[in-house]
């Protein structure tokens, strides 16, 4: 069968609609039901996003919750300076819309606090802007090894079959798109730097990419093995890209030079506030469960399985398996960072993560996938009609099935989700074809 291709002005009419995309998202944002202050900013959300009301707005930490009214966080002993665990990373990217908002704001009849209608639509097109771009990138990416259908199919999948879309549409304060775009980043840059003809820019956004990757969530430092492993299928080939760091070694410092002062500002706070420079700071929540890591919970399970409510990145899956036989693309990088992070989500105390809809940490994880789902994409089209159609079919169904569950997750199931025993799971199910 002949595959599927698009003449290439069809590429350009694509990538030109991505402006279109971001307005799509911004409107979706904002007028999805039960959007609110008190739903965006709030939660594990507006831990990530206080360094900015609190800097700018409200004169420091130092009596901020009084200021406020947020019963969300609390001083510090001993110096009643107001406490976030939460690390400054989403808080840089949001800084510009935020700015934006505030000075919307002051020019207006709005409350100029941080927390009225203007800075949560700010945080709405942050995530609806940074979730476009990453679409850009990813779309770069795949079109190096596949075509523009494949790469707009791969890109459907990815947003509207994953969790991805609720964390951009609904709970858009929250790290993980911030992190998806990142990482996004991360994929596009790599080839760059490690080409004949890299240059020290390209080194130094790396750099910042890196830092402000670690920065958002510090476990997802696991993103660094990229670098040494891209496109690396044996040993002489790693031996090969050490020895290629060894050579440009100079070039290769730029990176932790232009990470480390971004972690800088996070060291500052801590300091100010705890009169610690490096702390740990989610207090008594740690991994508990190193010696018995929870993997099969944490992608099956009725709490928030990763595959039980993103089925369709189980073709993610097969793609990767194929690629890793075949020795193509980054698979063995992917597989190393991708075991590793389910270690990592598996050993914490709360495995599934909370009141969240399926498994927010893999989010971020979902560029790593778009290649082996490309490789599996590819492979249907060149396939005969009745396997384009079986599977095309159950590819639908996920991702109406991701859509509604989005929909509903609001409703009667919000945070029970996370406490879902599987005869309420199948109960959940019954929800999928009632009426919106």
């Amino acid at each position: 069968m002949k595959p599927l291709s698009l003449p290439r002005r069809f590429e350009f009419s694509a990538v030109s609609l991505l402006p279109f995309l971001c307005l799509v998202l911004v409107l979706l944002s904002v007028s999805y039901r039960g959007m609110h202050v008190t739903r965006v900013i709030w939660s594990d959300a507006e831990g990530y996003y206080l360094y900015l009301p609190a800097l700018l707005i409200h004169g420091g930490f130092e009596g901020f919750l009084a200021k406020t009214g947020s019963s969300q966080f609390q001083f510090y002993p001993g110096t009643e300076k107001i406490f976030t665990p939460y690390t400054c990373g989403v808080a840089l990217l949001q800084l510009p819309f935020f700015l934006l908002a505030h000075v919307y704001a002051l020019l207006t009849d709005a409350p100029a606090t941080g927390y009225s209608a203007p800075y949560a639509i700010a945080i709405k097109l942050a995530a609806a802007f940074y979730a476009t771009l990453a679409c850009y990138l990813l779309f770069r990416v795949i079109r190096r090894h596949f075509s523009t259908a494949v790469a707009l199919l791969n890109l459907t999948c990815l947003y509207l079959g994953t969790n991805l879309f609720y964390y951009t549409v609904v709970e858009s304060g929250m790290s993980h798109v911030y992190s998806f775009f990142l990482v996004s980043l991360l994929l596009y840059l790599t080839p760059r730097l490690l080409s004949d003809n890299s240059t020290r820019g390209i080194f130094v956004l790396y750099g910042v990419c890196c830092g402000l990757i670690a920065l958002i969530r510090p476990n997802n430092a696991v993103f660094g093995l990229y670098l040494l492993l891209y496109e690396v299928h044996s040993w002489s080939q790693f031996k090969a890209r050490i020895l290629h760091i060894v050579r440009h070694f100079g070039s290769f410092c730029l990176i932790p030079l232009a990470a480390l002062p971004l972690l800088f500002p996070q060291m500052l706070y801590w300091h100010h506030v705890t009169g610690h420079w490096i702390m740990y700071s989610y207090g008594n929540q740690s991994f508990i469960y190193w010696n018995e890591p929870k993997v099969l919970q944490v992608l099956f399970s009725s709490r928030n399985g990763w595959l039980l409510y993103s089925p369709i990145m189980l073709f993610a899956l097969v793609g990767l398996f194929e690629a890793l036989f075949k020795r193509r693309f980054s698979s063995i990088a992917v597989l190393i960072i991708l075991a590793a992070a389910i270690y990592v989500f598996s050993s914490w105390w709360s495995w599934w993560f909370g009141g969240a809809f399926g498994h927010r940490c893999f989010v971020e994880y979902l560029p790593l996938l778009a290649l082996p789902l490309a490789y599996f994409i590819n492979f249907l089209l060149r396939s005969g009609y009745r396997i384009n159609y079986v599977m095309g079919a159950f590819m639908l169904f996920f991702i109406f099935y991701n859509l509604k569950l989005t929909y509903i997750y609001w409703g009667p199931f919000h945070y029970a989700f996370a406490a879902t025993t599987w005869p309420e799971f199948f109960g959940l199910l019954n929800l999928l074809f009632a009426p919106a």
